[in-house]
């Protein structure tokens, strides 16, 4: 009765202690949880079910026992295995070994192990485990006295069996138990029947020790292996042997565990359950070797026993398919304390039977990545591939048909990579698949070598987003060669492009791959061996450097560069042929090239190349390409009209029918491209000069901040910032201000006629009945012309000047572009200030009570004009 009621009261503080553990979110601590292992069943089940619901969690969740050292936690195995909780574990990562960075091999079993486990209780009880004291056994009677009994197996080994009494089920297995119970139901209780299985299984105490992660004490289910164990344990360490786990029971070693065993057989025999008090003892790491390269599972292995280079192998999974066996080596280190390399052929039975030992790494290489009967086909082909080589194979065989080809490919010069046996050196070759399909088997049809590289170009431009700085600097400098040089292909600019299709268009671009030979070639240059390489410029269609074939011909660096240009001079052109005199000096030679006669098929104008020549096609006199001016607005027939050269804007006037009636000659606009490039080219220059004076203003300012400060230079400074700014967003238009009339009334050739260039462009307007005032005014604006209005009624219809208005500078920009001005070269007076339809009144900003700069005046001159010009081309 005392011991109840100590129990009873034990169970009282004990509840009030975890519900309050419950409320603050908190574990139990060790003390309580031993508390309640004291309990009988049926209150334990109680108080962990109130704490469950203060807490939201369970007490199985959290660990029962605490390691031994550390603060490390251990494991809860009461009633059922180790399991993880809801978190999982994390990824694993390869433990790596310090000296070869190597993944150890079976550590990363361990690794990620979660700290807690959950209890697994829905697996099958097997029927040899043997029942103790703790178990909980289920019985379900059926029949004539049908019930359900939870019956614990008391510190006796019994259980209480109502009716029945005490029955001793202590160390009989779970299948003995039941057949025991069944048979005593059976003769005992007559008509009734019983069910039996196992409850809730009963936690044993064991310890892992060694070079376990966390050694310790730890409550384990009775179900528990020893893998169980380690895993509770958090694994073993890196100096932890895999091969060599002791398991041991009152002092005697009952088994070892080889966990290799597990990892690469999958074989569990040697995984024993654990008794209560049962020790897992991990002993240091014994002999460990490495292998790496061509093997499934390059690692290092710890050795059991003596162990030969094929076992090693075998423990790495063996070999890869491009494993090379007969080039393994041996790395150790001998005697001396040196390491030393073995060769090691493992397809001979003396280097599969070599033995290593402690520190040895084997490795395994890889067959050389190299096919010697291959051709590849690669560039501007609906099938880049790697074909087999077969004794006389020529080009025909490789591309049977131009269908092979991409639309757009040059079938006229395909490049061939050549590497000569066995001095490995590179040269190259070239070849006509047209002339080749012509005449199979002939000299045109070039015959194919083993290791071969055939690339096929395209005769379209790489887009500028595909190319290398010196791709494009080259490019650049090819335009500025060209008259009226056009800009890159910027009609892809915005594409994109997967690995794939930009692998494909690189090895199609002729100056991608041929700059890489050529680089190849380069490589191979000596005193007695010079650079095979020749040049073609001017008029052919990819100019550039080209590799010297053996028997190269000028007609053959002409299909090279993409062959002549519409512009070419076919009469004659010139090779540059260098040569070195006498080991001293380099000279110059020019050789004359019959073009006419080449095409004409004279084998004597064809001749052969040397290195280093530099063959140059010229263009045809007066060759332009095709020429534009655009006339808009009040033409009777406007549009884009090609001219030839020389031709004059009055000459393309009456072309188009000449001026409507509607027109408004004295509002012309004339752009050309050259003026605006030089305009563009005057803002740029004027910005930095600004730039610079700021920069000097503000040093000047903040030295006048330390002596006072002096508040109109930061005035000034951010005046000029702002007009910094209308500087560099202004837009250049190329307007040349002219009078139309006047060239109107000129003679056709004349000097008031004006010549035309490619791209000039003249915009004539309607009538027009607007002045617009800008600047310094308080509301810049368009007012009606009125007759008889001077310049200042117009200012004053705007609101009138602000206080930052020059009046000494107020000019007009006419409608024609001109800017009136007075004879005596000031900004005219008050007096000439007579304004037309379609004027401009600017007001400028007064500069001069800022301290400007010398050349801030003209800056706001030309961003005034620049807004006026690219008013009236906005207009059109």
């Amino acid at each position: 009765m005392t011991r109840f009621f100590g129990r009873l009261l034990a169970g009282t503080v004990l509840a009030g202690m975890l519900l309050a553990a419950g409320a603050q979110a908190q574990t139990p601590t060790p003390q309580q949880l031993e508390m309640l292992r004291q309990l009988p069943p049926e209150q334990q089940r109680q108080l962990m079910e109130q704490f469950q619901q203060r807490n939201g969690s369970t007490v199985r969740d959290q660990p029962l026992e605490q390691p031994a050292q550390g603060d490390q936690q251990g494991v809860n195995g009461r009633n059922g295995l180790n399991g993880t909780t809801n978190e999982g574990p994390a990824e694993r990562e390869p433990v790596l070994d310090e000296a070869t960075g190597l993944p150890l091999f079976g550590y990363d079993l361990f690794a990620g192990v979660p700290s807690t486990f959950a209890p697994v209780t829905d697996i099958p009880v097997p029927t040899d485990f043997e029942v103790g004291v703790g178990d909980t056994v289920q019985v379900q009677l059926f029949g004539k006295t049908p019930g359900n009994f939870s019956l614990v197996v008391n510190r006796d080994g019994a259980i209480n069996f109502p009716e029945l009494g005490p029955i001793q089920v202590a160390g009989l297995s779970f299948d003995q138990v039941r057949q025991l119970l069944q048979d005593r139901v059976s003769q005992q209780m007559i008509g009734v029947s019983a069910s039996v299985s196992m409850g809730e299984l009963r936690s044993i105490r064991i310890f892992v020790l060694g070079e376990a992660t966390r050694p310790g004490s730890y409550m384990v289910s009775s179900l528990s292996t020893i893998t169980n164990a380690l895993f509770a344990s958090g694994g073993v360490k890196p100096i932890g042997s895999l091969r060599a786990i002791q398991h041991k029971r009152n002092g005697q070693l009952v088994g070892t565990l080889d966990l290799y065993d597990l990892l690469l057989r999958g074989d569990t025999r040697g995984d024993a359950r654990l008794q209560p008090g049962d020790v897992i003892f991990i002993p240091p790491v014994g002999t460990r070797v490495g292998i790496q390269g061509e093997v499934n599972r390059p690692a290092v292995y710890e050795l059991e026993s003596a162990t030969t280079a094929e076992e090693m192998v075998r423990l790495a999974g063996g070999l890869t398919a491009t494993a090379h066996p007969q080039g393994a080596t041996l790395s150790r280190v001998n005697d001396s304390q040196d390491r030393v390399i073995l060769d090691l052929d493992l397809n001979a039975a003396t280097g599969r039977a070599t033995p290593v030992k402690a520190g040895d790494l084997v490795d395994v290489p890889a067959v050389i990545d190299r096919m010697d009967n291959r051709i590849e086909l690669a560039g501007h082909v609906f099938r880049p591939r790697a074909v087999q080589y077969r004794p006389g194979m020529r080009i025909s065989d490789l591309l049977p048909s131009l269908e092979y080809l991409r639309p757009l490919a040059d079938a006229n010069y395909l490049l061939i990579r050549r590497e000569l046996r066995p001095s490995r050196r590179i040269v190259a070759l070239s070849a006509d698949l047209e002339q080749a399909l012509a005449a199979p088997g002939s000299v045109a049809d070039v015959e194919l070598q083993p290791g071969d590289r055939v690339s096929v170009f395209t005769r379209e431009a790489l887009p500028e987003e595909l190319m290398s700085p010196e791709m494009m600097l080259e490019q650049q400098a090819a335009q500025q060669r060209m008259p009226n040089g056009q800009p890159g292909n910027a009609a892809a600019a915005d594409t994109e492009f997967s690995e794939e299709e930009l692998e494909r268009r690189l090895a199609a671009d002729r100056r991608t791959v041929v700059d890489a030979l050529l680089e190849e070639l380069e490589l191979q240059t000596s005193l007695e061996a010079p650079a095979q390489l020749v040049r073609v410029d001017g008029r052919v269609r990819d100019p550039g450097a080209y590799p010297l074939e053996p028997g190269m011909t000028v007609s053959d660096l002409l299909r090279a560069g993409g062959s002549l240009s519409e512009s070419a001079y076919i009469a004659s052109a010139e090779v540059t042929r260098y040569q070195v005199v006498g080991g001293e000096y380099r000279e110059a030679e020019l050789v004359e090239v019959d073009l006419a006669g080449i095409a004409a098929g004279d084998p004597a104008a064809d001749f052969m190349l040397q290195p280093y020549d530099f063959l140059n096609v010229k263009e045809v006199t007066n060759w332009r390409e095709q020429e534009s001016v655009t006339l808009l607005g009040e033409v009777r027939f406007p549009g884009t009209y090609p001219i030839r050269k020389g031709e004059t804007l009055l000459s393309v006037l009456q072309r188009a029918g000449g001026l409507t009636d509607r027109a408004f000659p004295e509002g012309a606009v004339f752009t050309r491209v050259e003026l605006r490039q030089r305009e563009a080219e005057q803002l740029r220059r004027l910005s930095q000069r600004m730039e610079a004076d700021l920069s000097a203003l503000a040093l000047e300012g903040a030295q006048a901040g330390q002596a006072g400060g002096d508040a109109q230079a930061m005035e000034t400074i951010a005046t000029g910032r702002s007009l910094l700014g209308d500087l560099q967003s202004a837009t250049p238009v190329g307007r040349l201000a002219m009078d139309l009339n006047r060239v109107l009334q000129s003679e056709p050739g004349s000097a008031r006629d004006i010549v035309l260039e490619d791209g000039d462009m003249l915009m004539v307007p309607g009538p027009m009945q607007s002045v617009t005032v800008l600047g310094e005014v308080q509301s810049p604006t368009s007012i009606l012309f009125e007759e008889g209005l001077s310049r200042d009624d117009y200012i004053n219809l705007s609101g009138g000047m602000t206080r930052r208005a020059d009046t000494d500078r107020i000019y007009i920009v006419r409608a024609n572009g001109q800017v009136s001005a007075s004879e005596s070269r000031r900004w005219f007076s008050a007096a000439d200030t007579t304004v037309e339809p379609g004027d401009t009144i600017v007001v400028p900003t007064d500069i001069e009570r800022m301290r400007p700069l010398p050349l801030w005046s003209a800056v706001t001159s030309i961003i005034f004009n620049l807004a006026v010009a690219v008013a009236a081309v906005n207009s059109f």
